[in-house]
């Protein structure tokens, strides 16, 4: 059993330590404390009690217990959705895709934006930021990669494991985006495909969130691990239960330029140091923060995690989220006809390189 380490909002560890409850990790039990004692895990608003809705599963009883955790936590910690193997290959993949992307915004800088959805003179001078990828690697796209089972390339073969039709992370975004029927609006929509790098030296983010409350809620991520994330690479910190109207999350929105500052008390903060192949879903309304990237004198490392985002096609307010995907996927593909492409002998030749 992973052990998730309970913290401060800071990163370092508490005084109290254990495991993630009952089951925990991989075990169906979420980040085990629920929200801070204040908000006990449910919302309120206008006064009433907010209890989070149980759909009839259609999961297995291990996926629906994490399908409840994220319900209740706003995030869950999901084991081996990712083979150790398959995450490597991924990992190399992405510093290729990145090394030639850098390349090409050096010749043009106007590249910049559809690659890493900001200016190149950002990207170059920050330490953290994301990498928009091709749904095929480069190869695949232009045609150059070797005949037989390797053509499709090394981002495909690990978006079937991660997302093919039966796996664990499918089901989940199924479930919580609403998707118990047959119906065209029980199709969840793909919003993000991307990395996320994270330096050595990188400071702590402010905590925040993603997207802003709403119900339905419109957001939900699996930040997928390419490899071990040890403390000092920084992992991520939740405050689970903030995705509800606690009085916690609901004084943090009432608090301007302090809202950080306010949080340095919550006393159920988690944080996240995934194994590779491992993923944390969550519920993007849910607060949580990047940890710090220490040097590489003390222990820190270059860090990259895939960052999948489905949207509920049921949310009807603002997501106050912008996809991070590159400009030509936007828009184009829900679970359904992104396992269909997947399924297929030649995933996504048609998609080209999504950059208009």
């Amino acid at each position: 059993m992973t052990e998730m380490e309970i913290c401060n909002t800071s990163g370092r560890p508490s005084k109290s330590r254990g495991r993630s409850g009952s089951g925990g990790f991989g075990g169906g039990g979420g980040f085990g404390g629920g929200a801070s004692k204040k908000g006990k895990g449910k919302g309120k608003k206008n006064g009433k009690e907010m209890k989070p809705v149980r759909p009839q599963s259609r999961l297995s009883a291990k996926n629906a217990r994490l399908a409840d955790a994220v319900r209740d936590d706003g995030v869950v910690r999901v084991p081996s959705v990712l083979s150790p193997e398959t995450a490597a290959s991924l990992r190399a993949a992405v510093l290729d895709e990145l090394d030639n992307m850098q390349s090409d915004v050096r010749k043009d800088p106007s590249c910049s934006v559809p690659y890493f959805y900001v200016p190149a003179d950002i990207h170059f001078s920050s330490p953290r930021g994301y990498v928009l990828l091709p749904l095929r690697d480069r190869d695949g796209v232009n045609g150059d990669a070797p005949a037989g089972d390797d053509k499709i390339g090394p981002i495909v073969s690990a978006t079937r494991e991660l997302l093919g039709t039966g796996s664990t992370l499918s089901g989940l975004f199924q479930e919580l985006c609403g998707g118990h029927g047959s119906g065209p609006t029980d199709d969840p929509i793909l919003y993000d495909f991307c990395a996320l790098r994270t330096e050595p030296g990188s400071a702590r983010q402010l905590i925040h969130a993603d997207t802003p409350y709403q119900d339905p809620p419109g957001l939900f991520c699996a930040f997928v691990a390419l490899q071990d994330v040890s403390v000092p690479m920084g992992g991520t910190l939740f405050l689970p239960g903030t995705h509800l109207q606690t009085q916690e999350r609901q004084e943090y929105d009432m608090g301007g330029s302090t809202k950080d500052e306010m949080m340095s008390n919550f006393d159920n903060a988690r944080c996240v140091h995934l194994k590779a192949g491992e993923a944390a879903l969550f519920d993007m309304r849910v607060l949580h923060a990047g940890l710090p990237n220490l040097s590489a004198d003390e222990g820190g490392a270059y860090r990259l995690l895939l960052a999948v985002t489905f949207c509920n096609p049921d949310a009807a307010e603002d997501l106050g989220h912008r996809p991070n995907l590159r400009p030509g996927y936007v828009s184009q593909y829900t679970l359904k006809s992104f396992q269909e492409e997947l399924a297929s002998d030649s995933p996504f030749s048609n998609a080209g390189t999504g950059l208009q």
